[in-house]
């Protein structure tokens, strides 16, 4: 498919890969905190287990995200997100009928490698090789602003299908969403493009090959990409607990927590009105500023809503943002770097660690008698730290 046939169609694909991304992030990245109390009171375990099994899925799509990103480099775009959706739907039908903890970490451990093909990065590098350059960036931020509805439609749906028919009667329902929906949507939005040979040392390799000046850069952005990961992971995990310790009533907290969504797509939409004339390194800066705004109000925070709120919009703000410049910022600072879909998956490497370990960490802190005070100011102090490796990151020049 040549240059101005994509430029012509991808608008109409980006609707088809978003619809996709929603049945992706929804299943396999959203669902488990509302199946999550089920699954281990019917297999008769815990939920440490049941969030242990899903640690491991996060970092095993963490160590697969390179290799998923250099056979996008290479051509096979449609092989990998359809590939995704065919391990998604044999992870889900194998946790649909997990019987014990044996079944049930190898259920996450399927799907960790479905995640690892086929969520932002996969996508993001796809985007990359299919769409024209000039169109890179606001197709980005438009497959974000379907991404972002993933929790708003698959919290009430999984627990609508639980209602009906328990938490195996919604994971047999999310295999089906993968093979019947989400497989389709991306063969028929995926164009054919041309494969490339992907030579054998490849595959068991780290990131592209990169400059001296290019792999300097490469160090501190994925350092800030990590430790914000590991900041937003905390706090998807146990903001609730940290509210309600700052004296806020957990209804209140909830419904703090129910400003994330709408706040994450208004700032997407305000970024995809001025992609063309703000730079994505502008915009970056922007978001981890955002983040550390938003500790600073949620370490201040109290039984008043006021600061809270501040928090909420700050926050959904800078993650909104921060998902989008995973891969519009890399774009700009390795322009000249062959094999972005490779450098998008080595930077996604470390931040799914830190997202798969943060939840544990903090709630070991917190059983070891971690005051709320600390643990707002240690989150403060990590994201500020990630501000600074970003803004090295987009400073260092030849």
């Amino acid at each position: 498919m040549n240059t101005s046939t994509l430029q012509a169609s991808w608008r109409w694909r980006i609707p088809a890969l978003g619809l996709a991304q929603i049945i992706a992030w929804g299943s396999m990245f959203y669902a488990i905190a509302v199946m999550a109390g089920d699954i281990a009171e019917d297999l008769g375990s815990s939920d440490a287990a049941v969030f242990g099994a899903y640690s491991l899925s996060l970092i095993i799509s963490g160590f697969v995200a390179p290799l998923s990103g250099r056979l996008i480099d290479a051509g096979w775009c449609r092989a990998v997100l359809g590939g995704s959706s065919l391990l998604g739907a044999a992870g889900f039908a194998l946790l649909a009928t997990a019987q014990g903890h044996v079944t049930l970490f190898l259920a996450w451990a399927v799907l960790g490698l479905a995640m690892g093909v086929g969520l932002y990065d996969a996508a993001f590098g796809v985007l990359h090789r299919t769409v024209p350059a000039a169109g890179y960036r606001r197709a980005v931020t438009a497959l974000t602003l379907f991404g972002g509805f993933a929790s708003t439609v698959f919290w009430p749906l999984t627990r609508l299908l639980m209602e009906q028919g328990g938490w195996r009667c919604a994971a047999m329902t999310f295999a089906v969403l993968h093979l019947l929906c989400a497989l389709p949507l991306y063969l028929a939005a995926i164009p054919r493009v041309e494969r490339l040979p992907v030579p054998a040392h490849t595959v068991s390799a780290g990131r592209p090959s990169l400059s001296a000046l290019a792999l300097r850069r490469f160090r501190w952005l994925a350092a800030a990409l990590a430790l914000a990961s590991f900041v937003v992971a905390v706090l998807s995990a146990h903001l609730i607990t940290l509210l309600t310790l700052g004296g806020l009533p957990s209804a209140q907290a909830i419904l703090v927590g129910t400003l994330f969504g709408p706040t994450q797509v208004l700032a997407r939409m305000v970024e995809y009105g001025v992609a063309r004339r703000v730079k994505a390194v502008t915009v970056g800066s922007f978001a981890f500023g955002a983040l550390v705004m938003a500790q600073l109000a949620l370490g201040f925070a109290g039984e008043l809503l006021l600061l809270p709120v501040l928090f909420a919009l700050m926050y959904g703000a800078s993650n909104g943002i921060m998902t989008i410049i995973r891969g519009t910022v890399p774009a700009q600072l390795f322009a000249e770097v062959a094999g972005f879909g490779a450098l998008l998956g080595s930077l996604a490497l470390p931040s799914f660690i830190a997202k798969a370990s943060a939840p544990f960490l903090f709630a070991l802190l917190l059983d070891q008698g971690l005051s709320r005070f600390m643990g707002c100011s240690l989150l403060f102090c990590l994201a500020v730290l990630a501000w600074a490796c970003y803004e090295r990151a987009r400073r260092i020049d030849g």
